[in-house]
């Protein structure tokens, strides 16, 4: 999974950076859409994002899947702002990935609590 900031108006960076280094599935950080949600680019990839409470649109976290995992995307879910993760099932793999945006000044210990409740 690659990780880089995205923004709203910069999403065809990332689907340039996708299609250039083959990558199928990335995590983005410092998303800047609004609220959280789910939707359709033009190009048929799926893009999932969270927004902060205070509307900052810092720490933000989001993921950009290929047109094949639409249908693959059997759940998704945002934790807070800062961590989401999502399944994908297909015929022969079930898999769940996580995409986080911790910084080094973060409680470890209360970070270590959110992403064990979010993967049980």
């Amino acid at each position: 999974m690659y990780t880089r900031g995205q923004n709203r108006g910069n999403s065809q960076v990332e689907e340039k950076e996708m299609n250039r280094y083959q990558l199928h599935i990335i995590g983005l950080i410092d998303v800047i859409w609004s609220k959280n949600g789910k939707t359709t680019m033009q190009s048929g990839k799926v893009m999932l994002y969270s927004e902060r409470e205070d509307r900052l649109h810092q720490e933000d976290v989001g993921a950009m899947l290929p047109i094949k995992a639409k249908k693959c995307l059997m759940e998704w879910k945002l934790i807070n702002e800062r961590l989401m993760y999502f399944r994908l099932y297909t015929s022969t793999l079930e898999i769940s990935l996580i995409v986080v945006y911790s910084t080094t000044i973060d409680s470890h210990e209360l970070f270590m609590k959110q992403l064990q409740r979010m993967t049980s």
